[in-house]
């Protein structure tokens, strides 16, 4: 179907009606009611009703409403204007999505039926069909006055500089990112679970290279202290911050040699319990940042060559990843896939640590970023003091010598050197990020699995009769961009997961 002016206009019209019914109800949350309906009341919603009618509103300002800010010139006060309108949608859009967690809504336009997913999606993007991360993005959050300049591809981002005060982003879609409505918090410091329904779904922000950890703090204060983004951007159980690390020297695309390497994973295989207790426990048995492992009868051997360098990090894979050759070596909390020969040589060779829950916390993040500089700096220290481990071809026979060493003085070591200028931050009982931690930790297993582990919430009701009550339920998912309706009932994997808990 096209959609015509008068078609646009009609769409806007039934989404005004839906605005109305919504406000009328006294089934907004509480959050809702004091923020969202007083902003539509006391904005262009007030507007709306006192001066016109919604048909000579609409057929006066439709131009206005469709066109992009490219085109904003082109009209007098018209940026004021859609600025408030661009408000005033963003914020009815929330009330709809509370609605549509009620009821199915279902409009007539011109003769064909509308869902109000489909209304969504026609006002953020001019038609139906949802359209990439990126456009749904732009269309979503008006970046216009931003410090964050975005991208959506690849090419050339790397060797795209920016000033001081600007960050570059390229915003990918990551469908790993869904956050579960209940499961919302701002940052650790906060400990609390907060309703909010501004969740940047299915996204990914990448950063292009930083210099040092201070720099980090620099440009990523730049993203988190933007409106749009401190107001928006949420973090949940599914979203992590992703740090990637290089070995260049002077500009040099380089990989570390391959006993640096070895070091460091031997050292992340020997404190990951303990490093794992020091984040959210979503990050324990994750699927995205999985525990290291020890095949111990996976004999591989080292090769100290350039040329046998892929041939290492498969044995390395083989012997700690997953035992055998996979995209899904990724998936653990240290990658190191990155490594691999690559053919956009704007891209650096990198280690990545995938261990840090999401958050908009930026001493957080380079407390962290000092967690890895550690754990590297200490991985290189055990070779300098410890010449003979790299003699050492078979890479069982070097991680029980890694062991013995830190077996020594285990604790000291963790202590001192691994947490070394940050020991307090992560486990003094009085951190304020200690305390925010203990008390996320506590309502997120309250949480989990629909009160599996709950302390306080019992399942009353058996788990088929819940199941069976579902079976002519219409199921949506609810995102930032829009409810996308994916059946009645419960899909077969969350019935076996619920029949399992009996």
């Amino acid at each position: 179907m096209n959609y015509t002016e008068d078609t646009k206009l009609q769409t806007i019209k039934i989404f005004m009606e839906i605005i109305n019914n919504v406000i009328e109800k006294n089934n907004i949350n509480d959050y809702d009611k004091s923020k969202n309906t007083a902003i539509l009341r006391n904005n262009i919603y007030k507007e709306l009703n006192e001066s016109e009618s919604y048909d000579t509103f609409l057929k006066t300002n439709l131009d206005k409403l469709i066109k992009t800010t490219t085109n904003l010139s082109l009209y007098s006060k018209a940026k004021e204007f859609i600025e408030k309108w661009t408000f005033f949608l963003n914020t009815a859009l929330l009330l709809i999505k509370t609605e549509l967690d009620h009821q199915i809504l279902a409009y007539e336009i011109n003769h064909e039926a509308y869902s109000s997913y489909d209304v969504i999606n026609i006002l953020l993007n001019g038609n139906k069909d949802l359209l990439d991360v990126y456009n749904n993005f732009i269309n979503r959050f008006d970046l216009t006055l931003s410090k964050i300049k975005l991208f959506d591809s690849i090419d050339n981002f790397y060797t795209i500089s920016s000033s001081d005060d600007i960050i570059n982003l390229l915003l990918k879609s990551d469908t790993s990112v869904i956050c579960h409505n209940q499961l919302v918090y701002k940052n650790i410091q906060s400990g609390e679970i907060i309703n909010y329904k501004f969740l940047l779904n299915n996204c990914e922000f990448i950063t292009q290279p930083f210099n040092s950890i201070e720099e980090i703090g620099e440009k990523i204060a730049l993203f988190f202290d933007d409106t749009v983004i401190n107001n928006s951007l949420l973090n949940c159980s599914k979203t992590s911050q992703h740090v990637h690390i290089s070995f260049n020297i002077n500009d040099r695309n380089t990989r570390p040699d391959i006993y640096i390497l070895l070091s460091i994973v031997c050292v992340c295989y020997y404190y990951q319990d303990e490093i794992f207790k020091l984040f959210l426990i979503t990050r324990s048995n994750n699927s995205y940042c999985s525990k290291l492992n020890y095949y111990i009868t996976k004999n591989k051997n080292i090769i100290n060559d350039e040329e046998n360098y892929e041939k290492n990090l498969e044995n390395i894979l083989n012997i700690f990843y997953t035992g055998y050759i996979s995209s899904d070596n990724k998936y653990y909390w240290l990658n190191i896939l990155n490594l691999y020969n690559i053919t956009e040589i704007s891209r650096p060779y990198t280690i990545e640590f995938r261990i840090k829950h999401g958050s908009n916390d930026v001493t957080e993040l380079l407390n962290v970023c000092k967690l890895y500089e550690n754990i590297i700096k200490y991985s290189i220290d055990l070779l300098e003091h410890n010449p003979q481990l790299k003699t050492i071809s078979d890479i069982s026979k070097f991680k029980e010598a890694i062991t013995e060493i830190i077996d020594l003085n285990k604790e000291t070591i963790f202590n001192e050197l691994i947490l070394k200028n940050i020991k307090d931050y992560f486990t003094n009982p009085e951190s304020v990020y200690v305390i925010g931690l203990d008390v996320l930790n506590d309502e997120l297993i309250s949480e989990t699995l629909g009160g599996k582990f709950s302390k306080t919430r019992k399942t009353t009701s058996p788990i088929e009769t819940f199941i069976n009550k579902l079976e002519t339920k219409p199921i949506f998912k609810l995102n930032s961009f829009g409810l996308e309706f994916i059946g009645f009932g419960l899909n077969n994997r969350i019935k076996i997961n619920l029949q399992q808990t009996k």
